[in-house]
């Protein structure tokens, strides 16, 4: 049969170079063996190979000790990736969550919004960022936050993934909803002011016009 090895060589300069062999056994009628075959130059794809090893070694690290979640969906809106942080910020395990929509985790209210970001990666192939959403939490709390999202892209240039990388942004969300309430309400009484009374004559009249 034909075997195939990878091996180390060194050439008479004294560096070093890999090559590619490909053997070949054969037994003859009047006896003995014959080995016949070749070998190749292979020490660039190797040192490629070496290099493509790295960069996931560091994409892994970098993944791994983000403070944000990093996660990948599927054209359908399967969850494919997730960072192992998603635990610590949501109390989830993340491999139950593998191959399973997000939808089940966002707050009925936001579902639209978060269909039309992801459809917007997809049809688009462009970069989107800011949606703001809630999500439910292990502890049953719902909690802002907000994705930011690219298009990952296969050999014929079509988006295949999506990349998002989110964030929990509840307390902001709750200092934004505090100050609203100071600029609309009297400090002292606590009732609404001219500035809530003109922006809810605002609001009723585009809903009239």
């Amino acid at each position: 049969g034909t075997s195939c090895t990878d091996m180390r060589m060194i050439r008479p300069d004294g560096r070093m170079f890999w090559i590619e062999a490909y053997d070949t056994l054969h037994f003859p009628p009047e006896g003995g063996v014959i080995w016949t075959g070749y070998a190749q130059d292979i020490t660039e794809r190797k040192l490629l190979e070496q290099d493509l090893r790295l960069s996931e070694a560091k994409f892994r690290t970098l993944v791994e000790n983000a403070n944000d979640i990093i996660y990948t969906l599927t054209p359908e809106g399967e969850l494919s990736y997730i960072s192992p942080n998603w635990q610590d910020v949501l109390g989830y395990e993340v491999e139950p969550f593998i191959g399973h929509s997000y939808e089940p985790l966002i707050h009925p209210d936001d579902l639209d919004r978060t269909r039309e970001f992801m459809r917007a990666v997809f049809t688009t192939g462009k970069k989107q960022s800011g949606v703001e959403y809630r999500i439910r939490h292990a502890d049953g709390s719902w909690r802002w936050h907000t994705s930011n999202a690219s298009p990952v892209l296969d050999e014929a240039g079509r988006v295949s993934a999506y990349l998002g990388i989110a964030r929990e942004i509840t307390e902001r969300k709750q200092q934004e909803a505090q100050i609203h309430h100071l600029a609309h309400h009297d400090l002292l009484t606590g009732l609404p002011n001219r500035a809530m009374f003109f922006d809810r004559l605002e609001a009723a009249i585009d809903e009239a016009s």
